[in-house]
């Protein structure tokens, strides 16, 4: 049933947390009441990415379909440039995902790329269409924003769980005015590389202007944002 299945896409759009879309149909071709955001897309594609096989199937540039009692078999062919060593715009880091195009939308891209251990997923919308089909700009800005991550990020540790970040104040101690902080655990994040550690400052929200004895190793007393 049609209208049962946009039902469906709705109800698992909502469940992904997809606060901007609405579906209007299941093929994707223009109507007012049928639309998305760079961001929801980004969490349908994160959702789809873990699907068993799919990211099988998105990185295969061409793939035979048997004959059947209707047709001849048939090779259909990737729209999706950058896994194809034909074109130009081809990049041997990408991995899938999906092209789409009406006129009013443009040319669109979910792509993902690997390489050295990191993982990238860009969405692009609305690129302009050129005449030229190897010279396609949602690919080349694609490979230009995938190729600016790799270059200029990396994924390292910002807080060392031994390193004091602050204190506060102890209360109804004898032999202590105050109580060292430290951070929970370690913790690691994408950063910009060149990063210098005494760069990284802790802007530490705590609980109270101070803390009362007796407290236990390991008590949470606040947070830190780095």
């Amino acid at each position: 049933d049609y209208d049962k299945f946009v039902s469906m896409m709705n109800n698992k759009a909502k469940d992904l947390g997809m606060k901007s879309t609405n579906f209007a149909n299941p093929h994707g071709l223009h109507d007012d009441n049928h639309y998305s955001t760079a961001r929801d897309l980004y969490k349908m594609a994160i959702y789809a990415y873990d699907m068993p096989i799919m990211m099988d199937i998105c990185e295969n540039s061409a793939m035979l379909i048997p004959a059947t009692n209707l047709s001849e078999q048939r090779k259909v062919v990737t729209t999706n440039h950058m896994i194809n060593n034909n074109y130009r715009c081809y990049y041997k880091y990408a991995r899938g995902i999906k092209t789409g195009f009406t006129s009013k939308a443009g040319r669109c891209l979910i792509s993902t790329a690997s390489k050295d251990g990191y993982n990238y997923i860009c969405v692009l919308l609305g690129a302009e269409t050129t005449s030229n089909i190897n010279d396609r700009n949602e690919f080349k800005d694609a490979k230009n924003l995938f190729e600016w991550a790799f270059d200029n990020f990396e994924h390292r540790q910002i807080v060392n769980e031994d390193k004091l970040v602050s204190e506060i104040p102890l209360k109804f101690s004898w032999d202590k005015d105050f109580l060292q902080l430290y951070p929970e655990k370690n913790v690691y994040a994408v950063v910009p590389k060149g990063i210098e550690d005494e760069s990284l400052t802790y802007d530490c929200v705590l609980g109270g202007e101070q803390v009362n004895a007796p407290i236990d190793k390991g008590e949470v007393v606040g947070y830190a944002r780095v």
